[in-house]
């Protein structure tokens, strides 16, 4: 992710985890399907679409790849 976590709006749409992490639409509602299972990560369903908490959800999804997870998104 080349972009730092706080460029992000605080809720996610599909279209910005998409963008966060390269991945295709389908590989996104996939991972969405598997963060909702993880106590903490809410996903929202309206209007506005599809949309998850950002500091929840990259914390969950760095973890999830034993990625290193910034300093900024250790205490959220």
């Amino acid at each position: 992710m080349a972009n730092p976590v706080g460029a992000f709006p605080p809720f996610l749409k599909i279209t910005d985890i998409m963008d966060a992490t390269q991945y295709c639409r389908k590989s996104v509602y996939n991972i969405l399907k598997e963060a909702e299972k993880t106590p903490g990560i809410v996903i929202r369903r309206g209007e506005k679409g599809v949309r998850v908490h950002r500091d929840n959800f990259f914390r969950w999804f760095l973890m999830r790849n034993n990625m290193t997870v910034p300093d900024e998104l250790k205490g959220a």
